[in-house]
């Protein structure tokens, strides 16, 4: 049974006045602009402050980070360019690139390209009766 027209009107007049019982709809702006300005604000905050401190051993570090970076270059470049034993208990050697490649370009230019196996399909399974 639909409620008579002076249901509906008590049940409006019981509401305070200028509500409607409904929350107002608020916009994606109103919670984004303020958020924006925060966060400019704090990035300009941010952007404009100056260190106070500064590190006196800064540039001593910088020389030796230098030094080690060029110490390992040339480490490297040995290691590349030279024979070693790595192991030579187990006949692991060290040698270098380049007498690595003309090692192994041969055979892989002698291996002949071959198919990949067959791409096995799911076997189908029996469902069991409920």
């Amino acid at each position: 049974m639909p409620p008579k027209d002076s249901q509906i009107s008590e049940s409006r007049s019981a509401a305070p006045s200028g509500s409607t019982g409904v929350p107002p709809v608020t916009s994606p702006a109103s919670f984004l602009l303020p958020l924006l300005l925060i966060f400019g604000a704090l990035t300009l905050w941010l952007a404009t402050k100056s260190p106070t401190t500064t590190d006196p051993e800064e540039p001593t570090r910088s020389a030796q980070r230098l030094n080690t970076l060029a110490t390992l270059h040339v480490e490297d470049a040995i290691k590349l360019s030279t024979h070693a034993w790595i192991d030579r208990k187990k006949g692991m050697a060290q040698i270098p690139i380049e007498s690595a490649m003309e090692l192994v370009i041969p055979q892989l230019n002698a291996a002949q390209p071959h198919p990949s196996g067959p791409i096995a399909s799911p076997t189908p399974t029996s469902v069991a009766p409920n």
